[in-house]
């Protein structure tokens, strides 16, 4: 027992490399800023409450996106943007409570957990506790994507089959039409599902291998390389941006911080 309470303390207590962790901060903010503005002037996130009767007050919803934007571009100033960033985490927190969307919910999470490393201009190092809970949330967030992901619905590529077509046909410039005739074949689709499910879970098990202490070059480029496939492909398939965004640079600057460890 007293062992695994010194390993904790030094654990608490070690120190890295602050440049990976500033850099994510800057581009998880700098992504979710572009989406927040995005959706303040369209009026997505009010629509959408709309359409599946959520009763959100619409000056309130604005109120905390013009909270979260100007949180966002303090974080990107790099002056006390630990706070910043809590500022982020408890407007968003307070919207996802309401309108339940899984952006809202990762955003929360890593906003609060980035919040904890002490990473702005001038900070040379850091503890590394917070990355290796970012790595940890990373990793859980394939992990759980993977498993529920197993089921008939989705390994038949029936749910493909329907968000894809749907998307195609709200898109028709963006998909070509070889692509759009293939996802009418339900066994082409169940190979993609499939395809999907097995990068994820492959994902969560290397992330976790990265987590416990062991790193190369070419686990962290195989890791960069199923990350961009899996972000890609869910970006074209399914309209999702933003998220693959913002978790490609999570996956790119957390393995950058191990390497430089």
């Amino acid at each position: 027992m007293k062992s695994l309470v010194t390993d904790f303390k030094n654990w608490c207590q070690t120190e890295i490399p602050a440049r990976p962790l500033r850099a994510l901060r800057n581009a998880f903010a700098a992504i979710w800023l572009v989406y927040d503005l995005i959706d303040l002037t369209t009026g997505q996130t009010a629509k959408n409450a709309f359409i599946l009767g959520m009763n959100l007050d619409p000056n309130w919803l604005k109120s905390s996106q013009v909270i979260t934007i100007l949180c966002e571009v303090g974080i990107l100033l790099g002056w006390q943007s630990r706070w910043f960033l809590l500022g982020a985490c408890v407007s968003r927190a307070w919207l996802g409570t309401i309108y339940s969307l899984n952006d809202f919910l990762y955003f929360t999470v890593v906003a609060l957990l980035l919040a904890q490393a002490d990473c702005d201009a001038g900070v040379e190092m850091t503890p590394r506790w917070p990355r290796d809970l970012l790595l940890l949330q990373t990793t859980w967030m394939y992990f759980c994507s993977s498993l529920l992901k197993m089921n008939p619905d989705f390994l038949s590529g029936g749910d493909l089959y329907a968000r894809g077509n749907y998307v195609a046909r709200a898109l028709p410039f963006f998909y070509p039409k070889f692509y759009v005739s293939w996802l009418g074949h339900m066994s082409f689709d169940s190979a993609l599902a499939w395809t999907a499910v097995a990068i994820e879970l492959l994902l969560a098990i290397l992330l976790l291998l990265l987590t416990c202490r062991f790193h190369n070059r070419g686990l962290r480029n195989l890791i960069l390389v199923l990350t961009l496939a899996v972000h890609i492909f869910a970006a074209y398939a399914y309209n999702v941006f933003f998220f693959g965004a913002s978790l490609i640079a999570q996956v790119y600057f957390l393995t950058l911080s191990r390497a430089e460890e």
